[in-house]
């Protein structure tokens, strides 16, 4: 399975968008605890809500980065940065089977893209509320996902 991630409900088929390539294109893990950090972007977060005007082309951006053996590390650049970043941020987990791989190389660990729309198997429901969000409880989800018992994901199978 690969897995990812998106804020729209309800997805049966994956489009590629235009993101930080320059190009259209549909991100993939192998790893779905990967997947999480793309739900929100901090800045297009902020810039929402308060009300900061941004013009141009929004960038992904996410608190993290990857060990030299490939481990997410998710990384806190300020106080509360991850509460800010995640809190109230529903999401949806899409699992797909395969997919044809585009000739491109992200340089993101287990990761993998596609260029043409790939159909969903599975979604996994992400509920993550503003209330109990803390920097333990995002550490908790994924740490969750990776041992494959997150109470704060429910499958939904398509």
């Amino acid at each position: 399975m690969y897995y990812h991630a998106s804020p729209t409900p309800d997805i049966t088929t994956l489009e590629p968008r235009v993101s930080n390539h320059g190009r259209p294109l549909l991100y993939f893990s192998e790893k779905r605890e990967n997947v999480l950090v793309y739900l929100s972007n901090a800045i297009e977060k902020f810039c929402r809500e308060t009300g900061f005007a941004h013009t141009g082309p929004w960038q992904k951006w996410g608190p993290y980065g990857f060990t030299q053996d490939g481990r997410l590390q998710i990384q806190e650049y300020y106080p509360n940065a991850l509460v800010e970043t995640y809190a109230g941020v529903p999401g949806y987990i899409y699992a797909v089977e395969d997919f044809p791989r585009a000739d491109f190389d992200v340089s993101i660990p287990f990761a993998a893209v596609s260029e043409t729309p790939v159909p969903v198997a599975t979604t996994l429901i992400w509920r993550y509320s503003a209330r109990t969000a803390s920097i333990a409880s995002v550490a908790e989800v994924a740490s969750s996902i990776v041992n494959h018992s997150s109470p704060s994901l429910d499958a939904r199978h398509e």
